[in-house]
């Protein structure tokens, strides 16, 4: 798990990364966010928002292609 302060960091590279814009080192970051994240459900919506906003950047550099996907909050889903 990450500490606040190294979650702190990587959130401040992913924000400074998104500026630039660059989306492969923003995909990057995110995975690593999000694998040791603590508080998952606070850095899942950060990096949603984040990957929103560099969507054509997305696609345009990386070859990604946009899917519209929606999550159902469920207590069941809940420990996912």
């Amino acid at each position: 798990m990450l500490s606040d302060a190294e979650r702190q960091e990587l959130r401040a590279r992913i924000r400074d990364a998104a500026g630039a814009p660059q989306p492969a080192v923003v995909l990057s970051e995110v995975r690593h966010l999000l694998r040791g994240s603590a508080k998952l459900t606070q850095d899942a919506m950060f990096c949603a928002s984040t990957l929103d906003r560099l969507a054509d950047a997305l696609v345009a550099q990386t070859r990604a292609r946009r899917l519209r996907t929606f999550i159902v909050r469920s207590v069941t889903v809940e420990p996912v």
